[in-house]
C-alpha cells in the first residue's frame, strides 16, 4: 500500500521561486503531495484559516529562509506565522536557512534595520531545530530528499491511501514494510550522490590551493638582452590560465613559451627565439602535468613537425571554463585588441 505524505511549504515567493519549485518537484518525484502558500492569497483572515486548515492537514512542514522576512500581518510575517503555528501543531518540521556566504540578488534582500532585526530573530528560531544550510536551488534538492526521508523514517505520520487498499491489512502492513525499507535505501542514495559531490568539490579546493600556493621565478629573456630577466614571479595558477586557452585544442611549445613570456611581462618584446628558459619551461609542464591538468597531444601531424604539442585533459578543461564562466559573471571583458596584436607579432 502506498502512503501518500502532504507536505506543506513555507517560504517567501518571489524571491525562492525557483527553490520552491526545486522542492515541489522532490516531493512529487518522492510520490508526496505538496501544498503551497502560492495556492491562497494571504490577504485576511478568512484566507488565513484556509493556510490553517491546510497546515492542520499536512504530515510534514518545510520552511525555506533566505534575505527576506516577508509581507506582515500584525508585524509578524505570513512565514513566521505559519511557522509557529505547525510547531503548535506538533507537525515535524524541516528547516532550511541559505548559507551566508552565499551570493545573493540584492534586489531580494531586505535592508531595513527593524526588518533585518525580525528576520534574524526568525532564523535564530528556527536554527533550535535540526536544520540544513543550502546554497542554490540545484544543492537543495539533494538535501530535501534526505531531511524528508528521514523524517518520513523518524516520525509516523497518518498520510494517504486509496480506499480501495485499505481493505488488505496484511498487504498494507508489507508494503509499508518495503516502503519504509525502499525509503532507507533512498537515503543512502541521496547520501552517497552528496558525499560524491562534497568529496569532488574539496578536490577542486585542494587543487586550487595548491596552484595558488606554488610560485616560481619566471625568467624573460626580453629582444636586444644577454641576461635572464628575473624580475618576474608567478603562481602556477596563473601560469595555468595563461596557457588554458592556447590548449583548448593543442599548441607547440614554442608558441607557449611565447605566451608565457608575454602574459607574465606584459611586454611584446621578448625575445622570439627563447623567450623563456626550456629547462624551467619543461619543469612548469611537468608540474602541471603531474596534477593532471595538461598532457601531451595525440594528435596527428606532419613528418616535417617535430613539434612537441600539448592539450588540456578532461580535469584542465572543467579548471579552465569554470576559470572563463567566473570572468563572465563577474563581468571581466577580455582586451581583444591586445591579443590581436600579440597574433601578428607571431
Amino acid at each position: 500500500m502506498k502512503i501518500k505524505y502532504q507536505v506543506f511549504i513555507s517560504s517567501t515567493y518571489e524571491d525562492l521561486k525557483d527553490v520552491r519549485e526545486q522542492i515541489i518537484k522532490c516531493i512529487l518525484e518522492m510520490g508526496h503531495i505538496p501544498v503551497g502558500m502560492e495556492m491562497f492569497s494571504a490577504a485576511n483572515e478568512d484566507q488565513w484559516r484556509v493556510i490553517q486548515k491546510q497546515i492542520d492537514e499536512c504530515d510534514y512542514y518545510v520552511v525555506i529562509l533566505a534575505h527576506r522576512y516577508g509581507s506582515l500581518d500584525k508585524g509578524v510575517s505570513y512565514t513566521e506565522k505559519e511557522y509557529d503555528y505547525a510547531v503548535s501543531k506538533n507537525i515535524p518540521i524541516l528547516g532550511f536557512v541559505i548559507d551566508d556566504a552565499t551570493k545573493w540578488s540584492s534586489k531580494f534582500m531586505d535592508r531595513e534595520e527593524e526588518t533585518l532585526k525580525k528576520l534574524n530573530l526568525f532564523k535564530e528560531k528556527v536554527k533550535t531545530k535540526m536544520i540544513s544550510f543550502w546554497k542554490t536551488s540545484e544543492d537543495i534538492y539533494g538535501k530535501f530528499a534526505v531531511s524528508l526521508g528521514k523524517a518520513i523514517s523518524t516520525y509516523e505520520r497518518p498520510g494517504y491511501v486509496r480506499a480501495n487498499e485499505v481493505a488488505n491489512i496484511d498487504a498494507y502492513n508489507e508494503v509499508t514494510r518495503l516502503s519504509n525499507e525502499n525509503s532507507k535505501l533512498r537515503d543512502e542514495i541521496t547520501r552517497i550522490n552528496i558525499s560524491v559531490s562534497d568529496n569532488e568539490e574539496q578536490r577542486k579546493i585542494e587543487l586550487l590551493k595548491t596552484l595558488k600556493l606554488n610560485e616560481r621565478v619566471i625568467p624573460i629573456k626580453f629582444t636586444g638582452n644577454l641576461e635572464w630577466n628575473r624580475g618576474n614571479k608567478a603562481t602556477y595558477l596563473k601560469l595555468f590560465q595563461i596557457i588554458a586557452e592556447r590548449l583548448i585544442i593543442e599548441e607547440n611549445e614554442i608558441e607557449l613559451k611565447k605566451a608565457i613570456a608575454l602574459g607574465i611581462s606584459g611586454q611584446l618584446d621578448y625575445n622570439k627565439t627563447t623567450p623563456v628558459p626550456n629547462n624551467r619551461f619543461i619543469e612548469w609542464m611537468a608540474d602541471l602535468n603531474a596534477l593532471d591538468l595538461i598532457e601531451e597531444s595525440q594528435k596527428s601531424h606532419s613528418v616535417s613537425d617535430n613539434r612537441k604539442y600539448w592539450t588540456l585533459t578532461d580535469k584542465g578543461r572543467d579548471l579552465f571554463k569554470n576559470f572563463r564562466k567566473l570572468k563572465l559573471i563577474d563581468g571581466i571583458q577580455e582586451n581583444t585588441e591586445e591579443t590581436e596584436e600579440e597574433t601578428e607579432e607571431q
